[in-house]
């Protein structure tokens, strides 16, 4: 790759990154289209300042042959729009998972057990009880379970749950209901472990399958954008444990399914990794008006988010069942997988509202992206230090050159000063010795005899200067 990295930096391509080097490994990035990089750039010139990476482009026009210039960079989105349109200041509130009953309220959800919330125990009704009466009701509950914390997203820390007489598991683990409060630091939701539509569970049966569905608050509507399907692998109950295997198939607007699912790497597959289904076998989502409405009402409550991606899986009779919401993603993938960009044929309005409202006001960034500004920042300053130190040091050293330069100077110049103190107490002893021989003469015999001879010498020479 070395030797074609300057031909991708050249394009203004981040050859650094971690989305750059999967999609260049899985020959996603094959094909340069010089003439379509400067229309993309051309594109958004008016609608970010940020510097584009067209590799997402590339990647979509080398895998389904469509020249798209309206895809949405993950710097774009995580920087720029989601900030706009959610109030990452309210994601901690609206993420909990314990709370979803009393703010959602989705007609259809996972049936609840038992919550754990700041370290207290409450039913499914949210009655507060004791921990004797937890364990009660997770030991008489006689079906499988599943547990995870409750302000996590994206499947984190889901596992399976069980009981044994009146032993808890955690896989194979024997837990007591007081170590649960440690291990979960006080906060988790155990709920039993759903029955999906066979045509969901077909490709991967040992994971619950589920639908990833983005809606948009937009001019007091809300707007359905896109999903695709989500499947596990190797036997993990999760739908998300192996980013490299796990495959993701889009879904169109009709609930059929694509002929081929890709994985994060944004390579293809015709069958599931593990199972070997067919993914071209894959039926169509049964009466998906009703799932994507589904999602639309569930949004309603969540005031402060204007953009959600919700989990919900497909129930034995075909119904949509809640499972979480989530408030950012893969932007890149989530386009590369359903075929289409973000917003659509609402893009240009979408970001000439973004562009606007970024001018007026500054808006908070999820708590990942703010450290991630900050750590540049900081590296920035580390960076601006140690070239002051560097510069501080070879002024010290130009300092302590010119000093010495100086010095030496002045102690010639103390030389020189000194021999000409010495000359001239040299003269100035001279002209007293002159003096002093003067006045001698003046006093001499010698000089008084002569001075008739000396007048009359001196008015000879008058008398030739006249002639």
């Amino acid at each position: 790759m070395a030797e074609n990295e300057s031909k991708y930096r050249d394009l203004g391509i981040k050859t650094t990154s971690e989305s750059f080097k999967k999609w260049y490994k899985a020959g996603l990035l094959d094909e340069v289209d010089e003439k379509f990089v400067t229309d993309i750039k051309e594109y958004w010139s008016d609608k970010t300042d940020r510097k584009i990476d067209p590799a997402l482009h590339l990647v979509f026009m080398n895998r389904y042959g469509k020249k798209e210039p309206r895809l949405l960079s993950y710097g774009i989105m995580n920087y720029e729009v989601y900030p706009v349109f959610n109030d990452y200041s309210m994601t901690n509130y609206y993420g909990d998972k314990n709370i979803y009953d009393l703010i959602i309220q989705p007609a259809n959800t996972v049936v609840t057990i038992l919550r754990c919330i700041r370290g207290k125990y409450f039913d499914s009704s949210y009655s507060h009880i004791q921990p004797s009466e937890a364990l009660g009701l997770l030991i008489n509950t006689n079906k499988d379970m599943i547990i995870k914390p409750s302000n996590s997203n994206n499947g984190a820390g889901i596992t399976g749950f069980k009981t044994s007489n009146t032993e808890l598991y955690i896989g194979e683990e024997i837990i007591s209901i007081h170590d649960l409060l440690h291990k979960y630091n006080g906060n988790f939701i155990i709920q039993e472990m759903l029955e999906q539509h066979p045509n969901m569970a077909e490709p991967h049966p040992a994971s619950v399958n589920t639908l990833r569905m983005v809606t948009f608050r937009w001019k007091n509507d809300i707007n359905y954008l896109l999903a695709y399907g989500r499947f596990g692998s190797d036997g993990d109950i999760r739908d998300n444990a192996d980013s490299n295997i796990d495959t993701r198939i889009g879904v169109k607007d009709n609930g059929e399914f694509f002929d081929f699912a890709l994985n994060q790497n944004g390579e293809r597959f015709t069958e599931h990794p593990t199972t070997g289904f067919k993914f071209s076998d894959l039926k169509p989502i049964p009466n998906y008006d009703e799932f994507i409405q589904f999602v639309k009402d569930s949004h309603k409550n969540f005031l402060h988010l204007d953009i959600v991606s919700w989990d919900i899986a497909v129930g034995k009779d075909g119904k949509p069942i809640f499972i979480e919401a989530n408030f950012a993603g893969p932007i890149p993938f989530y386009q590369l997988v359903s075929q289409k960009p973000m917003f659509g044929d609402l893009t240009d309005e979408v970001m000439e509202y973004v562009k606007k409202s970024r001018d007026r006001k500054k808006f908070k960034l999820m708590n990942k992206h703010e450290r991630v500004i900050n750590k540049r920042k900081r590296n920035r300053t580390r960076r601006k230090l140690k070239n002051n130190r560097r510069l501080a040091a070879e002024l010290r050293e130009e300092l302590d050159h010119v000093t010495t330069i100086n010095l030496k100077k002045q102690r010639n110049n103390k030389k020189k000063l000194s021999k000409i103190e010495k000359e001239k107490k040299k003269l100035s002893n001279e002209v007293q010795w002159y003096r002093k021989e003067n006045v001698k003469l003046k006093q001499s015999t010698s000089w008084k005899f002569t001075v008739p001879l000396r007048f009359i010498g001196s008015k000879l020479k008058k008398i030739k200067i006249k002639k």
